[in-house]
């Protein structure tokens, strides 16, 4: 079975950018997540909730692998 990469690396500059279509969705799931989480926020949210159920969430999310 062939490997196929996802993510191909930048000619210039750093970073990944989605290759195929697997990277493409999983780029789009995360995307999903973080507006997910972030309609949880309204005006009446506390720092602790905001810290809790938004950016908690988001480093796991973003350090996961």
């Amino acid at each position: 079975m062939e490997k196929t990469i996802w993510f191909k690396a930048k000619e210039y500059g750093w970073g990944w950018y989605p290759f195929t279509w697997e990277g493409w969705t999983v780029t789009g799931v995360y995307v999903a997540l973080i507006l997910a989480l972030a309609s949880t926020i309204d005006d009446n949210s506390t720092g602790a909730e905001v810290a809790f159920m938004f950016f908690l969430p988001l480093i796991i999310l973003s350090t996961s692998s």
